[in-house]
């Protein structure tokens, strides 16, 4: 799980991030390139496209067109044979904050004017394979 968060825990206003920093969108890139990665239907279409080198993956109650779709039992299988990031939105961090493994951390040194909040107190996560029982 990958996300920046400022020091209210803030990560989205208007469908969209409440910053715009060069060296954040540079560590989301490094952390998922050449990985699947999981997201919400409003972050897909806050994207306005697949990011590239990714395998782009989309959860949400009502079907979404042009892009894979899972469920949360198939995005944890999925991670049970490679890395899997969750980049959001609210409702799907929350969805796998049980699941999440290997804590980092990533904050804007700074409060913005914002609509969500994180639900976790740690700010990057992934998801990583888990070895079978």
């Amino acid at each position: 799980m990958i996300y920046a968060c400022d020091e209210q825990g803030a990560i989205g206003k208007d469908g969209d991030l409440p910053w715009r920093q060069s060296t954040d969108l540079q560590h989301f890139k490094r952390i998922t390139l050449n990985k699947s990665i999981v997201m919400g239907r409003k972050t897909w279409e806050s994207l306005g496209k697949a990011l590239p080198s990714r395998r782009n993956i989309v959860m949400s109650r009502k079907g979404v067109e042009d892009v894979e779709c899972m469920t949360y039992e198939q995005v944890l299988e999925l991670a049970n044979g490679e890395e899997v990031v969750i980049i959001g939105g609210g409702e799907i961090y929350a969805l796998f904050l049980e699941d999440a493994k290997e804590p980092c951390s990533s904050k804007m040194p700074k409060k913005f004017i914002a609509q969500l909040f994180t639900p976790l107190s740690k700010t990057q996560i992934p998801l990583r394979p888990t070895s079978p029982k």
